[in-house]
C-alpha cells in the first residue's frame, strides 16, 4: 500500500493517530509543519533491555560500550571519544546562487519565462490551437472561436497572476469585469470576459491525437511534458545553498484523477501528490516529482518506495555537499549511509520507532523530561529526545557526530539535531504555503489544468529568488505578482489598441493602461468642438476642411473618406467589438 492513501487496518489507524499525536513534540510552538512521529505503546522491562540474551558470553565491559537494535545487528557506540568527524561529505563543491543563466536577469518577464520558457508557451499554444479546431464547427460565428497565440496566452495567465495577488482567484470571472466600481479595471482593458472563460475551457497541454496510446504507458501524458519541461527549467538557473528539503506537496483537486490521493494529515486531503526537493532557506524548489501511482510497465514504472523517490529527487545535487532534511516516512539508516558514502551528502531527519536498527531503550517513555540519550555509528548518530512525559522522539543524522546539547533552548536542553531538523524541515511547507496565498488556480474539473495552475504559482516563487539573487529589490510577493502579471498583459494590451471598432471608453482605458498621451487629433476635437479642421486623411497637397468627425478615434474626415452606416449598424458593431 503507497503511503497517502487511506488506511486498510485498525493497526495502522492507530500508528496514524500517534504519529499526529506526536507531530508537535518538536518545536515549542507546535508548528503546523512539524512532522508525523509515529509514537508507540510503552515496551515491557524485558523488551526495554538495552543487551541481549545472546551476548552474555561477550565482557561486561565490551556490552556496556554499545547499544544493539531490535534486530540484534546493528550496535550503536555510546561514546564517540574514537570517531572522526564526519564533515567530508558537507564540502560544497559547487556555490549557491545564481549560475549563468540567471546571471543579468532584471525583469519580471525575463525571470519568470526561465520557468515558464518559450517552449512551454508554444506547447500550449500549438494544443490549445487543435482542440480550438476541433470545436470550431459547434460555433456560428468563427469569431467566437479564433485560434490563440503565445502573446495572448501570455495575457491570459497575466490575468490570472494579478487575480491571484489580490486573492481573487475564487472569485466569479463576471464580478472581475463587473462595471459599477467593483470590478478590476485591467481585466476588461486586456481582454473580454467571454474570451478569458473560452480559453481557460480550451487550455490543453498535449496532443490529443497520440494521448490514448500514450496513456497505455503514463498514467500522467495529459501533462507529462510540459510538467518534465518545467522541471528540466528549474534546474538551470539557480543553485541551492547548503541546506534541502523533501516532503509531500499535495495540489488540492477532488474531481476524477487516476491518481489522486488522500492524506488525512494535510490541509488539502484529496488532491495531487508532489514530491519537490526545496531550498531550505530560499524556499526554491529545484527538482519535482508527481506521484502517479503504479504505473504500467514501461519507461514510466518507477519504484514508489521512500528511499528511492529520495534518490532520484536529489540526483541533480549527489556528490555536492548538501545536507538533507528528511521526515520519518523517508529516513532509514540505510538511507543514510547511501547517502553518506556515495552521494557525500548528508542527512538528518525523524525516524519512525518500529524500525528494527533502534535500541529498545531509545524508545522507553519513561526516562526523565528533558533527556536525551546518543548513539553512534560509523556514518550516523542517533538521539532520543524525551520532550514531554511519556513522550519520545528519535533522529538520526549523518551531519552530527557529536552529543552536543543547545544551550539556547535553556531548561528545555533540546539536542542540536532536534534544533537542526525544526530549522530546516519547513521548506517544503512554505513553498505549498506561499503558493495557495495568492495562488492563480481557479475552480475545474481537470486535474492537468489544476496541476499546470501549480507549475505557474511556482515558478512566480522561483522567479521572485532569482531576481533577488541579482539584487533586485522586491519588498512584498503580492506587489511583485501583481507587477508580473501586468508586464505579461502589456504586449497583448498594445496589439488591442491597434484594433479597428474598439469603444471609445475602452481605448481610453487602453491608453491610461499604457500610459500613452492623447493624440493631437483627439486634443483638437475635444477643445474645437463641431468646428472646420483639415481632414486627416487627405494628402497635404489638398487640405480639405470638414466639420465631419470619425465616431471612434474622433478625427476630422472629409466626405471624400466617410463611410455612412445606420445607428443600429453602429451599435451592433460597437457591441460585438466590445465583446471581443
Amino acid at each position: 500500500m503507497s503511503r497517502g492513501r487511506l488506511p486498510q487496518s485498525a493497526i495502522e489507524d492507530l500508528l496514524r493517530e500517534d504519529e499526529e499525536e506526536s507531530e508537535s513534540e518538536l518545536s515549542d510552538h507546535g508548528s503546523e509543519t512539524s512532522d508525523h512521529i509515529i509514537a508507540e505503546e510503552p515496551r515491557s522491562a524485558e523488551e526495554s533491555n538495552c543487551s541481549d540474551s545472546e551476548e552474555d558470553d561477550l565482557p561486561l565491559s565490551e556490552i556496556n560500550s554499545y547499544f544493539t537494535g531490535r534486530d540484534k545487528v546493528t550496535k550503536w557506540q555510546k561514546s564517540n571519544n574514537n570517531r572522526v568527524r564526519r564533515q567530508v561529505q558537507n564540502i560544497l563543491t559547487e556555490d549557491a546562487g545564481i549560475r549563468r543563466n540567471g546571471v543579468g536577469v532584471t525583469t519580471f518577464t525575463e525571470a519568470w519565462s526561465l520557468f515558464i520558457s518559450e517552449n512551454i508557451i508554444e506547447k500550449v499554444v500549438r494544443c490549445t490551437n487543435e482542440f480550438i479546431q476541433k470545436k470550431t464547427p459547434s460555433y456560428n460565428r468563427i469569431r467566437d472561436c479564433k485560434p490563440t497565440d503565445a502573446v495572448e496566452i501570455r495575457a491570459l495567465l497575466g490575468l490570472l497572476y494579478i487575480a491571484g495577488s489580490l486573492k481573487a482567484s475564487h472569485a466569479n470571472l463576471e464580478d472581475l469585469y463587473s462595471s459599477d466600481g467593483t470590478g478590476i479595471p485591467i481585466f476588461p482593458t486586456t481582454m473580454s470576459v467571454k474570451r478569458v472563460k473560452f480559453l481557460l475551457n480550451s487550455l490543453r497541454f498535449d496532443d490529443a491525437t497520440t494521448r490514448q496510446a500514450r496513456r497505455t504507458l503514463d498514467k500522467a501524458a495529459p501533462i507529462r511534458e510540459v510538467l518534465d519541461m518545467f522541471t528540466q527549467n528549474c534546474l538551470l538557473p539557480y543553485s541551492v545553498g547548503e541546506n534541502v528539503v523533501i516532503d509531500e506537496m499535495m495540489v488540492g483537486f477532488r474531481g476524477k484523477c487516476p491518481f489522486r490521493q488522500y492524506m488525512k494529515s494535510k490541509p488539502d486531503k484529496y488532491g495531487i501528490k508532489l514530491y519537490p526537493l526545496v531550498d531550505a532557506a530560499t524556499f526554491y524548489v529545484l527538482n519535482i516529482e508527481l506521484y502517479a501511482g503504479k504505473q504500467p510497465e514501461g519507461p514510466y514504472q518507477l519504484s514508489n518506495a521512500a528511499a528511492d523517490v529520495v534518490k532520484r529527487l536529489f540526483t541533480p545535487i549527489s556528490g555536492t555537499g548538501r545536507n538533507l532534511t528528511i521526515d520519518n516516512w523517508y529516513s532509514s539508516v540505510t538511507l543514510m549511509n547511501d547517502l553518506a558514502k556515495d552521494h557525500k551528502i548528508s542527512g538528518v531527519g525523524t525516524m519512525r520507532k518500529n524500525k528494527k536498527e533502534i535500541p529498545p531503550c531509545f524508545i522507553d517513555k519513561n526516562r526523565p523530561e528533558y533527556s536525551s540519550q546518543f548513539g553512534f555509528s560509523d556514518t550516523a548518530t542517533l538521539v532520543s529526545y524525551v520532550p514531554k512525559k511519556k513522550r519520545s522522539v528519535v533522529l538520526i543524522s549523518s551531519l552530527h557526530s557529536a552529543a552536543e546539547i543547545d544551550e539556547s533552548t535553556n531548561e528545555k536542553r533540546k539536542p542540536s539535531i532536534v534544533t537542526f531538523y525544526n530549522k530546516t524541515k519547513g521548506g517544503v511547507d512554505e513553498v505549498d504555503k506561499k503558493a495557495k496565498m495568492y495562488s492563480v488556480s481557479r475552480k475545474n474539473n481537470r486535474w492537468p489544468l489544476t496541476l499546470f495552475f501549480r507549475l505557474l504559482d511556482i515558478a512566480g516563487i522561483n522567479s521572485m529568488v532569482i531576481l533577488r539573487a541579482n539584487n533586485v529589490v522586491i519588498r512584498k510577493r503580492r506587489m511583485y505578482l501583481r507587477a508580473l502579471g501586468t508586464e505579461l498583459t502589456k504586449e497583448y494590451v498594445q496589439r488591442r489598441s491597434t484594433m479597428l471598432g474598439l469603444p471609445r471608453k475602452l481605448k481610453r482605458n487602453i491608453r491610461e493602461h499604457l500610459n500613452m498621451e492623447d493624440s493631437a487629433a483627439e486634443t483638437e476635437a475635444s477643445s474645437s468642438g463641431t468646428s472646420r479642421a483639415t481632414c486627416k486623411i487627405c494628402p497635404a497637397k489638398k487640405r480639405r476642411q470638414s466639420k465631419t468627425q470619425c465616431k471612434l478615434c474622433m478625427k476630422n474626415i472629409c466626405r471624400s473618406h466617410t463611410t455612412f452606416i445606420c445607428n443600429q449598424c453602429y451599435m451592433d458593431e460597437e457591441t460585438d467589438s466590445n465583446e471581443n
